[in-house]
């Protein structure tokens, strides 16, 4: 649990369309088309050497999160589920759940609320969940970007002997959210995985689509998942 704390707060904070043009739609059922070569738009996806090179990738991807008008994220744990929405410049809302117990909160314009299980009637409260305020902040100030050593350091401060990261570019998954460029860091105690993180990021705007982390077992202990349209958050 000390490393997974570790890494997560490290975890770096992380659409393509098929069209067919108007003479494709016209194409004569006597005509016989020309095999079509694989669609892998990996070209579209940019490459990765090293661990900085994703760095790089991935903090752009949060620079450009952070100039959407909105955003939301859903946060999948194994014991829990967080809901976490935006909308420019000062509409927040928060929803948290775990062992059948919730919590919600939102803050418009400085105005707060809160409710949730045991009392589920939204109220104006004097200030914002602490959980839910530090869960917000992150959408008002801008990314900031952390080198490579302080990474390391700071692994080896919890606890991890000759820590390594490793990148790579996973392919082009064109399935997945109308296509997404598909990278992953990899975290070693020497040769050993401790811990690993792929990133789903839509080629055309530079945003995250979806973050998976596993621990040493290859077990999946994070899912978040990735919206910037859609949203709606109005005083109750």
């Amino acid at each position: 649990m000390k490393l997974a704390t570790a890494l997560f707060a490290f975890s770096i904070l992380l659409a393509a369309t098929l069209a067919c043009s108007i003479a494709d739609q016209f194409t004569s059922p006597t005509d016989t088309p020309a095999p079509a070569p694989p669609v892998t738009k990996i070209s579209a996806c940019a490459p990765v050497k090293t661990a900085a090179d994703e760095g790089d990738i991935l903090y752009n991807a949060q620079v450009a999160e952070h100039a959407q008008a909105q955003i939301r994220i859903q946060i999948l744990t194994p014991k829990a589920i967080q809901t976490v929405e935006f909308i420019k410049p000062d509409r927040f809302f928060w929803h948290s759940e775990a062992g059948g117990v919730w919590d919600e909160a939102m803050s418009i314009g400085g105005t707060a609320y809160a409710r949730g299980s045991a009392e589920p009637t939204w109220k104006q409260v004097p200030v914002l969940n602490p959980m839910a305020a530090i869960m917000m902040q992150p959408f008002i100030d801008p990314p900031k970007k952390n080198s490579g050593a302080d990474l390391l350091a700071q692994l080896t401060k919890s606890g991890i002997a000759n820590p390594k990261i490793e990148g790579r570019l996973v392919g082009y998954d064109p399935v997945a959210f109308f296509g997404s460029c598909v990278y992953e860091l990899t975290f070693k105690s020497g040769d050993t995985v401790v811990y690993s993180q792929k990133t789903w990021i839509d080629p055309a705007t530079g945003v995250r689509n979806k973050f998976e982390a596993k621990d040493e077992t290859r077990t999946v202990i994070e899912t978040r998942l990735f919206d910037y349209d859609g949203i709606k958050i109005e005083a109750p």
